[in-house]
């Protein structure tokens, strides 16, 4: 007699030894389920509490607004000086890629000029009270030419950084004196 149907014979003849049978498969699936949902959370513990941090939602070159989006990761992958919030008109101090976290130091602000920008120094009488990091708004003849960050300040002047593009035109200007800043933001 053939194996197969001798133990279909004998599984008949003791329905106990069957759903025994049963059981063990039951248990093994169990099994199987509970290590690996036990593997899964021993994991995330491993890679802490979720945070919170603003990722930059495209591409953006140096000097240009920060455009973000809130996401979480776990606590293992954000980098110590992630943000949690990115200001309004916030300009990025460096390059900044799609999906990046973004980081202090790559939001230009508080003394940061974003790189290719040109820093000048412009007589500060003729300026509203200022103070290091404020957005201010360049004005020559009467016409805004650029807007740009205050990167120090002196009693006499204050260095403003301005795009690139703007410079030339600025520099004219502040050889005759008719640049005035104001407060922007």
């Amino acid at each position: 007699m053939h194996l197969l149907p001798r133990v279909r014979l004998e599984l008949a003849r003791r329905p106990w030894l069957y759903w025994s049978l049963v059981g063990l498969c039951a248990l093994m699936a169990w099994w199987g389920v509970h290590a690996a949902a036990s593997a899964a959370d021993a994991e995330r513990h491993r890679w802490g509490t979720g945070r919170t941090v603003m990722v930059a939602s495209r591409p953006v070159a140096p000097g240009q607004p920060i455009v973000a989006h809130p996401a979480e990761y776990p606590a293992a992958m954000v980098p110590p000086s992630a943000v949690r919030d990115v200001r309004a008109n916030a300009l990025a101090a460096r390059q900044i890629v799609l999906g990046e976290v973004i980081v202090a130091a790559a939001i230009a602000g508080s003394r940061d000029v974003p790189a290719g920008w040109v820093v000048f120094a412009v007589s500060g009488t003729a300026a509203p009270a200022l103070v290091v990091g404020d957005d201010v708004a360049v004005f020559a003849d009467g016409t805004r030419w650029c807007d740009g960050i205050v990167a120090a300040l002196a009693p006499e002047h204050a260095d403003v950084g301005v795009p690139a593009q703007c410079a030339e035109a600025l520099s004219a200007h502040l050889a005759v004196g008719t640049v005035v800043l104001a407060r922007s933001g």
